[in-house]
């Protein structure tokens, strides 16, 4: 794993910057998913498969 001198917020600022040039701009919601990661809280997949069980709810 590599290591970082960045604090979160820093990490989550450079994300956040890459994908407003991409045109996909991060809600409250991804931002709050992603410092759960970056903490240890969480992982991506569970992350993944919150988002998609959220989608599956709303289509039921």
């Amino acid at each position: 794993m590599a290591t970082t001198t960045r604090t979160d917020e820093q990490i989550l600022a450079a994300a956040d910057a890459g994908h407003e040039m991409a045109g996909m701009v991060a809600t409250d919601a991804d931002r709050a998913a992603a410092l759960r990661v970056l903490r240890g809280e969480t992982t991506p997949e569970q992350e993944a498969a919150r988002v998609l069980a959220e989608i599956r709810s709303r289509h039921s």
